[in-house]
């Protein structure tokens, strides 16, 4: 990656920052979704502020199921940047590099809400150019998801 390519310097500066929403500016679909990340332990709590432009069935009414598949994708795509970037054992020229996707999987288990969700990510499996990660997504409580989903990732 060009080292002044804004994500590497974004990302850069979150990690200097111990503050990983400082590497979503450089994520345009990011700030649609009103997406904030706030660190639990060395994991990503991911929150999508609910607004209107969410919502995909009016009369329910009930979170549109792309917003939610969108909410997964950026929830994985931060846990990878964010452990590969904080990681020592990492090498310098990956460490700061964007994960592309290479499939996700979601399978939808409520309707979502008019309310803001939350995400978190788990690496299952992890290799030295793919990862796996187990996702889910939530609303008032978290043993109820509305949402899992399986993602692998490339990283090199």
């Amino acid at each position: 990656m060009n080292p002044t390519h804004p994500l590497e310097t974004l990302l850069r500066e979150a990690v200097q920052r111990r503050d990983p929403n400082h590497a979503l500016a450089a994520i345009p679909y990011a700030s649609f979704l009103n997406v904030s990340v706030r660190l639990q332990g060395e994991a990503c709590l991911v929150r999508m502020g609910f607004t209107p432009a969410h919502i995909g069935n009016p009369d329910i009414p009930a979170l549109h199921g792309g917003t939610v598949g969108a909410l997964l994708e950026c929830t994985s795509l931060t846990e990878m940047m964010w452990q590969r970037a904080m990681s020592p054992d990492t090498e310098e020229e990956a460490r700061y590099t964007l994960p592309r996707i290479v499939n996700l999987s979601v399978d939808y288990m409520r309707s979502g809400k008019p309310e803001d969700t939350y995400s978190v990510a788990q690496v299952t499996r992890m290799g030295r150019r793919m990862a796996s990660l187990h996702v889910e997504a939530w609303q008032s409580e978290r043993n109820k998801p509305i949402a899992t989903g399986v993602v692998h990732l490339q990283l090199s």
